[in-house]
């Protein structure tokens, strides 16, 4: 059995090498408690997960509450999507921010209590004040998938569980446009701008970063290396 497995963990490093892509997750807050790999800032964010959520409230004056990850690895295709449950946000004066940062800048999502959504990306907005009919109570889902062939991000989002329904396809602000808007870190954020009762509540039920990646043709050299190696393990045999 050591030979086959031997070829199967050679063939499988050279198909995957010159391979890159960003570092992905996929989260839905089920654990007993936090990965560690998530940073918190801010005193109003908690772990529910009896109900496999991550609760974020703020209070004006205390500056935003937020939930981040680092990131990593090389640029390449990839979807990202997060969904919220707005517990208590409708009508509090306060906005909800999904974050992207990388070495080309950054891309947020807006979305205010009033109902309306923007995007911001290097150098001004993509679009302003998009209306998007929810209620406390309902589930707010976004997602973007970047194409690194085409330097070009599709957005979307969806009500309950509902259609995808676009809100942008482009290759963004600038003439370099995206590029790498995601392996430094994503975020999310709750910051009231408003005052009084009642205070913004959000939850994050679900969040993951899913990269795709195209097997490249192997190069000469590395099928070269791997016949070798394949060889050699035949003659062992």
């Amino acid at each position: 059995m050591k030979a086959p497995l031997a070829s199967t963990l050679l063939l499988a490093s050279i198909i995957s090498a010159g391979q890159a892509a960003i570092i992905g997750f996929n989260e839905d807050f089920t654990g007993a408690t936090l990965d560690p790999a998530w940073n918190t800032n801010g005193s109003g964010g908690a772990l529910d997960a009896a109900n496999g959520a991550y609760s974020i409230t703020n209070t004006n004056g205390s500056g935003g509450t937020k939930l981040s990850r680092n990131e990593g690895g090389t640029l390449g295709d990839y979807t990202h999507m997060v969904t919220l449950g707005l517990n208590s946000f409708m009508g509090t004066g306060a906005d909800v921010k999904w974050k992207t940062f990388g070495a080309d800048g950054f891309t947020e999502i807006v979305f205010n209590s009033f109902g309306n959504v923007r995007q911001f990306h290097t150098g001004g907005n993509l679009y302003t004040n998009v209306p998007i009919t929810v209620a406390d109570g309902d589930t707010l889902s976004f997602k973007q998938v970047y194409t690194l062939s085409t330097n070009t991000m599709d957005v979307s989002y969806s009500v309950n569980g509902g259609a995808d329904q676009s809100l942008y396809s482009g290759t963004g602000n600038g003439a370099s446009g995206f590029q790498n808007v995601i392996t430094s870190f994503a975020e999310v954020e709750v910051f009231e701008f408003g005052a009084g009762d009642p205070v913004p509540t959000i939850t994050i039920q679900e969040w993951s970063l899913s990269p795709t990646v195209a097997i490249p043709e192997p190069s000469t050299s590395l099928l070269l290396v791997g016949c070798f190696a394949l060889t050699a393990i035949r003659r062992r045999r």
